[in-house]
């Protein structure tokens, strides 16, 4: 689980840049397993102590050509910045963490699981989302045709 920022791109290319306080490179570890993207740390970073030691937030910056699945895990924070198009997307959010997406996708499936937030916006013929525990998704800006909401848990889901 890594602690930070991942700001995704979709534009035709694949890179990964990431932004840290540099004895943190030794713990960050990159993997690509069946096409699959992993970002992680090799054990745990205490971001809390000392107070206002960890100024400088971990920043991640990928761009991918082709996107069908999204997740993060904690408190971290995942960031589009361009719209992602897919014919099926699966985002999953575990844990305290943000995601705040555009999307363009025949079907969308989202997962939440835990207090965290994910905001929604874009288009998407269908909509299956699954929410447990006190999170909240907002996707009252996600035009679908159709939209299918399992809610287990004091959650609460805003749709179009």
């Amino acid at each position: 689980m890594l602690q930070g920022n991942l700001y995704v791109t979709q534009d035709g290319t694949n890179t990964l840049e990431i932004e840290a306080y540099e004895n943190l490179f030794e713990i960050i570890e990159t993997s690509v397993v069946n096409g699959i993207l992993n970002i992680k740390t090799t054990r745990h970073i205490d971001t809390s102590f000392p107070k206002g030691f960890f100024k400088k937030p971990i920043n991640i910056y990928v761009s991918m050509d082709k996107i069908t699945d999204l997740a993060i895990a904690g408190s971290g924070k995942l960031i589009g910045q361009t719209e992602i198009n897919s014919d099926v997307l699966r985002l999953t959010n575990s844990g305290s963490g943000k995601i705040d997406l555009d999307v363009k996708a025949g079907q969308l499936y989202t997962t939440l699981s835990g207090s965290g937030v994910i905001n929604l916006k874009g288009t998407a013929t269908g909509h299956d989302l699954k929410l447990s525990g006190s999170g909240r998704i907002k996707a009252y800006d996600l035009t679908t045709e159709k939209t299918t909401a399992l809610i287990a848990g004091s959650g609460s889901v805003d749709v179009n």
